[in-house]
């Protein structure tokens, strides 16, 4: 290390890897587990805490011998003050600055995010988030509500990805709801990043790139009838046929049967295509595999990549209201 690194870098390193007590890495970690703040705004007393918990963090910290904890940080301080580094004055004040009391908790407000981070960043490293807090906090408590209620009909897991439309920046992530009653439903699983069948939520983009091609009108009269394809099948959720219906109205009432034949007009190897240029990444087998099935749940889809593909196409609709719609939509004088 001597040989690759300078003495602050070893430093740095020691800071950031160094036992605090209590489970607590590195300085910053420390820093806002025991004073609730980082570390470059700690007053001298309470550097000079830190500066001696790595002696024997397992022997003495602040829930630990605190009295030894004392008396250890206040012979640093005076060694500092005899070091010219602070006055008179400044080691006076610090020497009556109390000890914490107890460690603050750690904050869990979105720990899968959290542990996605560590997977991907190397130890140490500082990541700022655009997570909105007080957005994070009512997310929570939201999916905490709606868990209790869902668990009487045994589902234990749900999701939720809250982005701005306009940035495309992650304001609340959570990606599991906690455990229920202690019991193991999977809890740790991320969910947001999981792979899951998409259903229908891939049909507002098959609509919107046959409406972009003007293969469809919105009044379009689109079958709605028993069909067989090579074999396939679908039905509709209701069993039921409405012979024909408006393009508008099978997509707002989600019917199978004209999403598969207007997946069959449009072409299954074009939506593929379509679908990955969007930032679907996780179509990892050819379009002839999915078939027709693609648009019914037939693929594999994450939350992290519907969420992001609705962003972007809101943020198109967002684009056109603000530069078309005016005049589009402007009322015409009756003839």
């Amino acid at each position: 290390m001597e040989l690759r690194c300078s003495k602050h870098q070893i430093l740095e390193l020691y800071a950031a890897h160094a036992p605090f007590g209590g489970n607590t890495i590195g300085l910053e970690a420390a820093s806002w587990r025991y004073f609730n703040r980082s570390a470059e705004n700690l007053s001298w007393a309470e550097a000079a805490t830190l500066a001696v918990l790595p002696n024997a963090p397992s022997l003495m910290h602040p829930g630990r011998n605190r009295s030894s904890l004392f008396h250890k940080r206040n012979r640093l301080l005076w060694r500092i003050y005899n070091t010219g580094i602070i006055n008179k004055e400044m080691l006076d004040l610090s020497l009556i600055e109390t000890l914490p009391e107890r460690p603050n908790d750690l904050p869990q407000l979105a720990h899968h995010l959290l542990h996605r981070i560590e997977q991907t960043k190397p130890g140490g490293s500082i990541t700022k988030t655009t997570l909105d807090p007080n957005l994070q906090i009512q997310v929570n408590s939201i999916i905490e509500r709606h868990a209790n209620n869902f668990s009487s009909n045994f589902i234990f897991n749900a999701a939720v990805l809250v982005a701005d439309i306009g940035t495309g920046h992650v304001l609340a992530y959570v990606g599991n709801t906690k455990a229920f009653q202690k019991e193991d439903h999977g809890n740790d699983v991320d969910l947001i990043t999981s792979h899951r069948s998409t259903g229908s939520i891939l049909k507002p983009f098959l609509y919107a790139a046959a409406l972009d091609e003007g293969d469809i009108l919105p009044g379009s009269l689109i079958p709605d009838v028993p069909v067989i394809i090579s074999g396939y099948s679908p039905k509709n959720f209701s069993s039921s046929f409405d012979g024909a219906v408006h393009a508008q109205r099978a997509l707002a009432r989600s019917l199978n049967i004209p999403a598969v034949l207007l997946l069959k007009q449009y072409g299954i190897k074009r939506f593929y295509d379509l679908l990955q240029s969007c930032g679907m990444s996780t179509l990892n087998r050819s379009s002839n595999d999915y078939g027709l099935s693609l648009i019914l749940g037939g693929a594999e889809g994450s939350l992290w990549d519907i969420c992001n593909m609705y962003t972007g196409l809101a943020r198109s609709l967002r684009y056109f209201s603000q530069t078309v719609r005016p005049l589009f939509f402007r009322r015409l004088p009756l003839p």
